[in-house]
């Protein structure tokens, strides 16, 4: 059939028509030809209709949604496949997953069981696809009932029957067209990459199709896997025979080959070696063979296009199409590691390349056929070679000149984009894979390439150290430099060895060791062949090759049973080895000193990565590790030459210290020693279990500071390989720390749920040595000393007033085949440097004590490993032999260290410093650090003291005179050993020269030439030292001076007690552990026999007690036989002596016995840690022992001491008889002092008695003694009286000047305030209610949108129905608009002066801007507490002081005056009530407006403006009319929001417990409470601008309709007929408008009247409310009980006027009865403001209430209300009002009623009805007036009547915030997906609003945010979900399950009520309108 008629019949016809002839051949003409009209390669690729076609033939006749449904019922595929691209979240799982890469959508997540398994949610960075089902990837028990090899019965698939024939015959038949239709388009326009890129965009829609096919399911799959897999398709579509097609399509089809081939050579190989070119990917010519292979090339070529990568991985789920897929991407893996480094958006393509990847190569079996048959593992490690080799460089490591080396050049874009980031991890991928890493282990080719590539990161960014000058632009390669050699080095490092764990891989390890040190001996030659002086001031932190040799010689030793000789190189080339980690390590702890400053930060950055926890593993552990080894296994002497040949150590420990200034020496001093204890300490690589690594690395970081569970499991360092790490994480973590649940600060910040170390730890695994070695800052050493020694002092286990010492644990000793590190101490060069240390320590100040505390500590494990020597190897005292300065090697003959101890030195040579030359020695200028200061120039000299009163007399050591050679100066080694910059330098020994004739002038004079000057004097020497300055470079200061000889006379022992001695400030302090009480009971009970000691008495042949003379000092001072005088001194029986004289006493014993087994304490300070050396040295050698005997006799003799002592003890008994006597003078004064203060006091009150009992004149001003005074209502008890003529006006700090003044109009004071607009109350709901929830479902948004319910809603609808039918000027005064958008003012109670506001605004604008406050805006802190204000609140002048027109206007109030406005109404009698209601009308109408214009009035109007701009639009629009009440609505709704918040912030009510406080602490917080409330100065504001804004007197024509009294001849009680009837006023509202009308301190009288009055008016509204509810025979009850009574005027009328009657109501069964407690619960609220008022205005505390069933009697009585209530009218009127009491039974719509109903009806306590109180002798006519008021509205709107009726009075409840689901998945997985309502888009991260339910965009410009969620600055605030462990995960980075936390979202609750965000958080950022 001809095209046209195809065409022509249409899609389904058409359709039909080719399906069946596809049914009967399987060479389709008609198709064919169909086909190549819609498919032709000169047709836009995207046409519409040509789309719509391919899916209409496809579908064979019916529509394509029928043929995408009849497809998927043979969908039997088992995975699911699903791939996402970046930033798409799903999920992971660890307990369920094979591979590291695995991951799961969220929908297969949710549907398969992981409860309880180790899984997170994350935000997929490069993309992914779904592992569900794959069991290759992840266990079975992971996999969602709908994949899986089980799902096939599941799922509703066809699993018996094939898809038919039929079915998918034209797709067989379409799809190889369809395909190499995309194909010929990629090559038509593939000439360059734009033209690729806008390729694929053009087919945008044409690739719709194709991943819509792919998602019809496995069967559709199958077909388009066929179509791109089968090879002769490929070919017999891409190579036509000439006649086979169109004249056309054959040279459109040879051009695009022309151009695929030209495209086949742009993409560049790498050259691979020789033996592997035949490897395919390798091949220079790429070949094809599928249609999958070009298409690819085509991706890869166009780097990686997201349509088409998504398009491939699509097509996953088939396994045949996996595999082919898999070696068509390894086939241009080579080719894609060039694009890699040419791309111009290198990260993208990185991202791309591995979501594709990562789905390959995570198939163990799929990546060992590709390493097998493919090469893979070759091709991976030649495209990484080769990338790096083009951008290799020569090493500068050794100098510009020696050029052997190359390494990667960490400048490059390579580096710095990591480009090889794909390639490492791919590798490490397949790595993970057990079978392919033993494959690349096996193999030697391999392990060649790899070593040759990791050469190149060998040495790589060299740092050169700055001498002279700071480096200009600091380097930023380093971070490349770590990030590559973490990434490319120690990742496939870790993963190989997590392969190597037993003996079965013990050859692999070895032949990797093997190639490893061939490697690195290539580099040793190549890099140390000519070692310069040069190299000292040059490293690099980066030798992977060292450090594989340290891990896999570790690995091999520890796991695999190879033995160190089998696996350590020669000698010679271990030493060679050691080199370059020595190195890094000595210019770390240099960089660490300040050495390196110059060359600025990056290079401290450098030190810090090195031994951050995510490198430490593989740099400085290893490096560690590799030293360790060669301390073992080289001669002592020669490492330890090699350590303190290094700068670090040979310029500290020298006798002459004018190298260095003091702080550089004593940091690089401390450094040398923390160096060597971490060398002899450390245990990590030394046979320390995996479990006791853990425990380390935790304690480590928790001593540091307490950490949350996400912050260890971070900073843990990664030891890859180590299963048990992870496994014993928990385990550990509850052994060694406590968990603190989440707690707010004071201040209300959130803190989250923190571990802390367990007590046992500080004393048990506190270990310094390890936190220096992994703290990044040595802060953090720091803070963790101080935390153990707050520990120490808490546990009172240390009761020092100073630190204790840091509790160094010495070290277990180590297993085979290691030799203990601690060996190293043993030398007699370490000994030598100890020994400078401890002079230093004696004889100066400047040595710190933690430099003191490592000397003792390596002395220590010096000592712990030992061997005793015995008696005859006692060197007494060395001889001098030629000691030379810095030669430590020449100062002991022996290494033997407890020779060495007791030897004394008695001289060291000191070489003159040699300026002017050369050699090894460096320069002043080559050592200064940055801070040096000095001048070159000149000497500066300085005459100190050689000691203080501190120090000991000279006469204890021994000096000898002796002759200096000529041209030398006398030197002495406590000087020279202490010449620093600082003038405090002190000795104890003396300097002889060897010639003694030299006189003492000579030699001051060739003192001054050389240096030094050194003045003798008799007892007190006094020395001469340069100041802070530079030793002169001249050329008498050449290497020609002799050396000079310095006396020194000491052993360490004498050292260490000196030492004890000096710390202890007490003379011989060292107690001996066998002078011990403990010690002498032991010896004795083991003399007497009393007990069995062992060994503790020992038979001695050798020396007995007789030899022992009895004046030597070992008889006097505890030699072997002191047990013998001991006993004699004490009066013993002699019947011993003969066991005395026999026998010794064995001090080893007796220190083992003193010590026991028990645990060894380590919390002490200096003289605890020198007295535990000294003892184990005594208890180590008898010998020893003995040299401290004598030393200590010889340093202080025993009579002197004793003398020393007596006039100790006489000068403390003086000093205490002064201090009594300094305290008794101190109680005499005062004792005096309180008898005049009680004296004072006295006579004061005696005046103020006298004062106040005066009678006061009646006349003018003053308040005469009037009963009516006190007889009124609320005024019993006040006091009231006059006041006394000398009351001052209260004064106030300022908080800025400091000044106490009053507030004056001229100089106002005022309240620092904070304005802030808030729409919280406009959030209640109504009680009982429950509170709104966040939907998570469609279905629960629509509940939570029908079922609203909130106070603003219903407000809003009254303000509609108040404009409809009320006047302006009537319904603008009837409410109050403040319940959103209103104003809310709070202050800190701090009170400042306005002018000195404006001087402190001004300065804060002219400093640099506030990040966290805008003082354009007028905000500032207040200079005192530092809170938020924004505002100023002036004080008037008037507070404190009454008015003394209101006096004598209630003064006159009782006495009838003609003409006043009572007599107007005759018919009410004279009473104290009827006189206070006219004077409050009086006041209404008379009293004057303050008009005088003062700075008091500009600040009132100023803050009113503030508090104008401070509220929202929508508020200020609430009475937007022209009708100037609208204003007085404003000013009325600010004090109406104000008293609501008050309340709320009190819970909703009143009640509180009164607190058991003595009267002073009470006074004092109501006083505080007073203070911090701005309630009476913002009344004061708003009522001086309510009365100036206020045109009209309305209010006394209120105040008549309340009482329902006409005073005034020109009123009237009924209302116009536009007037607001006066039952639907709200009664706060006019309350607020009354006592705004009046003056600010009214008398209480007129407030308690005012109240009073609306009191009745509310309960009668009440009844209305109540009453409209009614049926018709409830109202007809009610009528026929209210006739009862003979009123004059019938009540009828108020109830069956109200309401409407209701039609087609059935007759109620029952009564409605309404009792006391509903009206109770009605009247509440105007109580409580009532009450909040009086509370505030006239200071009085409310009374306490206990229980809401006591709120309204007690509230009611405070505010003094139905007085009089014996009235006969009263009574009638609350008879007819209230029904009898109601059974328990009755219920009521308010669950406050029903709350309160029960206590209600049966505790006996007064009803609201008892209350009443009616001035009008009528009240019934009143009553009357309202309803007819009221029913005249009724008549003419019954609808809206009866809504304004009963929603008047509703009991709203507390605000609160919406409900959140437990969960945080179930609101992230509803949200995260959904359009924003304003602009219908997905958000990129969707906001939702906690009050209102409303979603917005978060940081997206151009949004229309709702104004109620709209301001300026936004505040992070913690998180109110929290994991299993407390903790925040913010930005879901972690991804582990969230739950709410109440105590998070109730202090959040809190806050939004308190409007505390402002002072709690400072952290706002201004978001400029966009959030």
């Amino acid at each position: 059939m001809d095209t046209d008629v195809l065409l022509k019949k249409g899609y389904r016809a058409a359709a039909a028509y080719i399906h069946a002839e596809c049914s009967r051949s399987t060479r389709p003409e008609n198709l064919n030809k169909l086909l190549d009209n819609l498919l032709n390669p000169t047709k836009e690729i995207d046409n519409w209709e040509t789309i719509e076609w391919c899916k209409w033939l496809m579908a064979g006749g019916c529509t394509p949604d029928e043929f995408a449904a009849n497809v998927r019922r043979y969908d039997n595929a088992t995975t699911c496949g699903l791939v996402w691209t970046a930033n798409f979240v799903a999920y992971r799982c660890r307990t369920c997953g094979i591979s590291p890469c695995m991951s799961l959508c969220a929908e297969c997540f949710q549907r398969g069981n992981h409860k309880g398994h180790d899984f997170n949610m994350f935000r997929s960075q490069a993309g992914g696809a779904c592992d569900c089902g794959d069991t290759n990837v992840m266990k079975e028990t992971g996999f969602c009932y709908l994949h899986g090899p089980q799902s096939r019965h599941r799922h509703g698939a066809d699993d018996e029957n094939a898809a038919p024939p039929d079915l998918l015959c034209v797709a067989n038949a379409m799809l190889p067209r369809l395909v190499l239709r995309l194909i010929q388009h990629l090559r038509l326009n593939s000439t360059s990459l734009n033209g690729l890129l806008g390729a694929v965009t053009s087919s945008d829609r044409f690739i719709d199709m194709l991943h819509h096919l792919s998602s019809m399911g496995a069967a559709m799959r199958q077909v388009i896997t066929h179509a791109l897999t089968n090879p002769q398709i490929y070919k017999t579509l891409t190579e036509p025979v000439e006649g086979s097609v169109s004249q056309e399509l054959f040279a459109f089809m040879c051009n695009t080959k022309q151009t695929y081939e030209e495209a086949l050579t742009s993409l560049t190989n790498p050259d691979p070696p020789e033996e592997y070119k035949d490897i395919p990917s390798l091949q220079k010519v790429l070949v094809h063979r599928t249609f999958l292979e070009e298409l690819v090339f085509w991706t890869a070529k166009g780097e990686f296009p997201q349509k088409i990568v998504c398009l491939l991985l699509n097509l996953l789920p088939d396994p045949d199409y996996k595999e082919a897929f898999t070696r068509a991407f390894v086939l241009h893996y080579s080719r894609i590691s060039q694009l890699l480094v040419k791309s111009e958006d290198a990260d993208t393509l990185s991202n791309r390349v591995v979501h594709v990847s990562v789905q390959l190569f995570s198939n163990e079996k799929l990546a060992l056929k590709m390493a097998e048959q493919m090469g893979l593992l070759h091709v991976m490690v030649i495209s990484l070679q080769y990338m790096m080799s083009s951008i290799s460089v020569p090493s500068p490591l050794h100098g510009k000149d020696k050029f052997y080396h190359r390494v990667v050049d960490c400048n490059s874009s390579v580096m710095k984009d990591h480009c090889y980031w794909p390639l490492v991890s791919d590798l490490n991928n397949i790595l993970s894979h057990r079978p392919v890493a033993l494959k690349f282990l096996e193999d030697d080719g391999l392990l060649h390439m790899w070593f040759n590539f990791l050469s190149m990161f060998q040495g790589m960014n060299v740092n050169s150290r700055e001498m002279n000058q700071h480096i200009e632009y600091e380097p930023t390669t380093y971070y490349a430099a770590f990030s590559a050699e973490l990434e490319a080095s120690a990742s496939p490092m870790w993963a190989l060895v997590s392969h190597l764990r037993d003996a079965s891989t013990a050859h692999l390890t070895k032949n990797l060791l093997r190639h490893c040190r061939a490697q690195l001996s290539e580099w040793l030659h190549s890099v140390t062949s000519e070692m310069t002086q040069n190299d000292s001031m040059q490293v690099s932190f980066h030798l992977p090759l060292h450090r594989y040799f340290s891990v896999f010689l570790y690995q091999a030793v520890r796991n695999q049973g190879l033995s160190l000789a089998e696996l350590l190189p020669p000698p010679n080339e271990l030493k060679a080895m050691v080199q370059h980690p020595l190195r890094v390590q000595t210019a770390f702890y240099e960089i660490v000193s300040g050495m390196w400053v110059r060359n600025g930060l990056q290079i401290k950055g450098q030190a810090m990565t090195y031994i951050q926890c995510h490198f430490c593993n593989c740099t400085v552990d290893a490096d560690l590790s590799l030293l360790q080894l060669g301390m073992m296994y080289l001669p002592r002497a020669e490492f330890i030459n090699s350590v303190s040949c290094s700068r670090i150590v040979k310029y500290i420990f020298t006798v002459t210290n004018s190298y260095l200034e003091p702080d550089q020496e004593m940091l690089m001093m401390e450094n040398c020693l923390i160096f060597l204890a971490t060398l002899s300490s450390i245990r990590t690589a030394l046979g320390l279990s995996d479990g006791d690594l853990v425990t380390l690395e935790m304690v480590t970081l928790l001593c540091m500071g307490d950490k949350t569970h996400s912050q260890l499991m971070e900073l843990m360092p990664e030891r890859c390989g180590n299963s048990s790490q992870s496994r014993d994480f928990e385990m550990v973590l509850a052994k060694v720390a406590d968990y603190k649940a989440p707690n707010f600060e004071s201040s209300g910040n959130m803190l989250q749920g923190m571990y802390i170390p367990k007590s046992h730890i500080w004393e048990s695994l506190y270990d310094p040595i390890y936190i220096l070695l992994r703290a990044v800052h040595r802060r953090d050493f720091q803070t963790s000393l101080d935390r153990f020694t707050e520990y120490a002092k808490q546990s009172g286990k240390y009761k020092g007033s100073g630190a204790p010492w840091p509790p160094f644990r010495v070290p277990g000793s180590v297993t085979d085949p290691y030799i203990d590190p601690r060996q190293i101490l043993l030398t007699k060069v370490v000994q030598g440097m100890l020994f400078v240390i401890f002079y230093k320590a004696v004889h100066s100040t400047q040595l710190s004590e933690q430099v003191i505390a490592l000397a003792i500590y390596l002395l220590e494990m010096a000592v712990t490993i030992c061997d005793s020597i015995g008696v005859s190897s006692v060197t007494p005292h060395e001889v001098s032999y030629g000691r030379y300065d810095m030669d430590f090697g020449s100062w002991y003959t022996t290494d033997c260290l407890l020779a060495n101890l007791r030897s004394e030195i008695d001289s060291v040579l000191v070489k003159p410093v040699s300026r002017g030359s050369g050699g090894d020695d460096v320069s002043v200028d080559e050592m200064e650090v940055e801070s040096y200061e000095g001048d070159a120039d000149y000497y500066d000299y300085e005459t100190v003291p050689a000691y203080t009163s501190g120090d000991y007399p000279m006469d204890t050591m021994g000096s000898h005179a002796f002759a200096l050679p000529d041209g030398s100066a006398p030197l002495n080694l406590a000087t020279t050993l202490a010449i620093m910059p600082s003038p405090t330098v002190n000795t104890t020994a003396l300097v002889r020269a060897r010639d003694s004739s030299t006189s003492g002038s000579n030699q001051r004079e060739a003192h001054r030439q050389s240096g030094l000057q050194m003045v003798l004097a008799p007892h007190k020497p006094v020395i001469t030292v340069q100041k802070k300055g530079v030793v002169e470079r001249n050329s008498s200061m050449s290497g020609s001076q002799a050396p000079v000889e310095v006396v020194i006379n000491d052993s360490m022992i004498s050292l260490l007690l000196r030492l004890h001695s000096k710390l202890s400030s007490i003379p011989d302090s060292y107690v001996p552990y066998w002078e011990t009480p403990e010690a002498q009971k032991l010896i004795s009970e083991a003399i007497t026999g009393e007990t069995n000691n062992g060994v503790l008495m020992d038979l001695s042949s050798a020396m007995s007690c007789d030899s022992v003379h009895e004046d030597s000092p070992s008889s006097s001072r505890g030699s072997g036989c002191i047990i013998v005088n001991s006993l004699r001194r004490d009066g013993l029986s002699p019947e011993y002596s003969g066991l005395e004289y026999n026998r010794r006493v064995n001090y080893q014993v007796l220190y083992n016995l003193l010590k026991g087994d028990s645990h060894e304490i380590r919390i002490g300070d200096g003289p605890f840690f020198i007295s535990k050396l000294l003892d184990k040295i005594g208890a180590k050698d008898e010998s020893c022992r003995e040299h401290v005997i004598n030393a200590r006799e010889k340093l202080w003799p025993r009579k002197k001491l004793e003398a020393e002592e007596e006039t100790k003890l006489r000068e403390e008994r003086e000093k205490e008889e002064r201090r009594r006597k300094a305290r008794e003078r101190q109680s005499k004064l005062m004792a005096e002092f309180a008898k005049k203060q009680q004296m004072f006091m006295a006579k004061a009150m005696t005046e103020e008695f006298v004062e106040s009992s005066a009678p006061t004149s009646t006349s003018g001003d003053g308040l005469g003694a009037d009963s009516s005074y006190t007889d009124l209502p609320g005024m019993e008890g006040m006091g009231i009286g006059s006041p006394s003529s000398t009351i001052k006006p209260i004064e106030y700090d300022c908080v800025i000047c400091g000044q106490t003044t009053p507030s004056t109009s001229d100089n106002p004071v005022g309240l620092v305030t904070l304005l802030q607009p808030s729409s919280v109350l406009g959030h209640r709901q109504k009680a009982g209610s429950s509170a709104s929830f966040l939907p998570t479902t469609a279905e629960e948004e629509h509940a939570a949108a029908r079922d609203r319910d909130i106070m603003s809603v219903n407000n809003e609808r009254r303000v509609d129905e108040y404009k409809q039918y009320f006047n302006d000027s009537s319904w603008l005064l009837s409410i109050s608009g403040g319940w959103e958008g209103g104003v809310h003012v709070q202050t800190c109670g701090h009170h400042i002066h306005m002018d000195c506001l404006k001087g402190y605004l001004q300065a804060l604008k002219s400093q640099q801007r506030q990040h966290n406050i805008s003082v354009d805006r007028g905000e500032y802190l207040c200079p005192l507490c530092r809170q938020l204000a924004n505002s100023f609140l002036p004080l008037s002048p008037e507070f404190g002081i009454r008015q003394s027109a209101l006096v004598k206007d209630r003064k006159m109030a009782s006495h009838h005056v003609p003409g006043t406005p009572e007599a107007t109404v005759p018919e009410i009698p004279p009473s104290p009530e009827s006189n206070v209601a006219l004077e409050v009308v009086k006041l209404l109408r008379e009293y004057p407006v303050p008009t005088v214009p003062c700075k008091m009035m500009d600040a009132m109007t100023k803050t009113m403006e503030e508090m104008t701009n401070a509220t929202i639009l929508k508020f200020r629009q609430v009475g937007n009319s022209k009708d100037p009440k609208s204003i007085l609505l404003f000013v009325n709704s600010i004090a109406r929001t104000n008293l609501e918040l008050e309340l709320t912030l009190r819970g909703g009510n009143l009640v509180h417990e009164p607190q058991p406080s003595t009267s002073s602490s009470s006074s004092m917080s109501s006083s505080n409470a007073r203070q911090r409330s701005c309630i009476v100065p913002l009344l004061h504001v708003l009522g001086v601008h309510y009365k100036i804004l206020s045109t009209d007197h309305c209010a006394p024509k209120i105040w008549e309709r309340v009482l329902g009294i006409r005073f005034l001849p020109d009123t009237s009680l009924m209302p116009f007929d536009r007037d607001v009837p006066i039952l639907l006023r709200d009664p706060i509202t006019t309350l607020l408008h009354l006592l705004m009308q009046l003056p600010m301190h009214v008398d209480l009288a007129y407030f308690t009247s005012i109240v009073q009055g609306i009191f009745n008016l509310v309960y009668v509204e009440i009844l209305c409310k109540l009453s409209s509810s009614m049926r018709e025979a409830e109202r007809e009850y009610w009528k026929a009980k209210t006739s009862l009574h003979s009123f004059p005027n019938d009540l009828n009328k108020s109830f069956f006027l109200l309401g409407t009657r209701r039609k087609g109501a059935k007759q109620c069964a029952r009564r409605r009865l309404f009792g006391a407690a509903e009206i109770e619960s009605y009247l509440l609220p105007y109580l409580r403001i009532a009450s909040l008022l009086r509370h505030h205005i006239y200071e009085q505390e409310i009374p306490p209430i206990t229980s809401l069933e006591a709120e309204f009697s007690v509230l009611a009585e405070f505010l003094t209300l139905g007085s009089n209530r014996s009235s006969s009218n009263t009574s009638c009127v609350n008879e007819a009002f209230v029904s009898p009491p109601m059974s328990p039974t009755t219920s009521f719509t308010a669950t406050t009623v029903q709350r309160h109903e029960h206590v209600a009806m049966n505790l006996p306590k007064s009803r609201a009805h008892d209350f009443l109180h009616w001035i009008s002798p009528t009240p019934l006519t009143a009553i009357w007036t309202w309803c007819e008021d009221l029913c005249s509205f009724i008549s003419r709107a019954q609808v809206s009547s009866r809504f304004l009726i009963q929603s008047q009075h509703v009991l709203w409840g507390q605000p609160r915030l919406m409900d959140l689901p437990e969960a945080y998945d179930s609101i992230f997985q509803y949200y995260h997906r959904k359009q924003c309502p304003n602009c219908n888009t997905v958000p990129k991260e969707p906001t939702i609003c906690l009050v209102c339910g409303t979603m917005v965009c978060l940081r997206d410009v151009a949004v229309n945010i709702p104004p109620p969620v709209f301001r300026k600055k936004g505040l992070p605030l913690g998180s109110v979900y929290l994991d299993a462990f407390g903790e925040e995960d913010r930005e879901l980075k972690r991804g582990k399950p969230l739950f709410l936390s109440k105590e998070r979202y109730a202090l959040l609750h809190q806050q939004w009520v308190a409007h505390r965000f402002d002072h709690t958080n400072r952290k706002w950022i201004w978001h400029r309108d966009t959030l």
